[in-house]
């Protein structure tokens, strides 16, 4: 805690960092090594899933999902024959959703697409984070 509050107290000085402070580019430079390197993640352009989610009451649901990077994502809950699907094309996000009376697929609101347009994205938000708008 010692060593954050001073190298925040040099920051806010106008100082320079201490030599052992580490940057926010440093993080995600090592982030990324961590997960085995640039090229590797770029590499990786589609991931399948599959989980099951106790519910209780001996009630036990099946999970499924399938990305296709850079931007297509979906989701599965099946429970006693009945599936709920969410997913993201790219531009909009859609659910079935059973459990709730609906089986015809409904548009999701852009709050509601927020995790599923980030779940498309394999390789994370820190991964050429610059490209993509955001902000570390």
């Amino acid at each position: 805690m010692r060593a954050c509050m001073i190298a925040l107290s040099a920051v806010l000085a106008g100082r320079s960092l201490p030599a052992w402070a580490v940057t926010a580019d440093e993080l995600v430079a090592k982030n990324i090594q961590a997960r085995g390197g640039a090229d590797k993640l770029r590499a990786i352009t589609s991931m399948h899933t599959l989980g099951k989610m106790r519910l209780g009451g001996g009630l036990e649901a099946k999970t499924e999902s399938f990305a296709m990077g850079p931007d297509k994502y979906r989701q599965e809950l099946s429970l006693q024959g009945l599936t709920a699907v969410q997913s993201w094309d790219g531009q909009q996000g859609w659910t079935i959703n059973p459990f709730q009376g609906r089986r015809d697929p409904q548009k999701l609101s852009g709050d509601d697409t927020k995790d599923l347009a980030q779940s498309a994205d394999l390789a994370g938000p820190l991964f050429d984070a610059q490209k993509k708008g955001e902000r570390i």
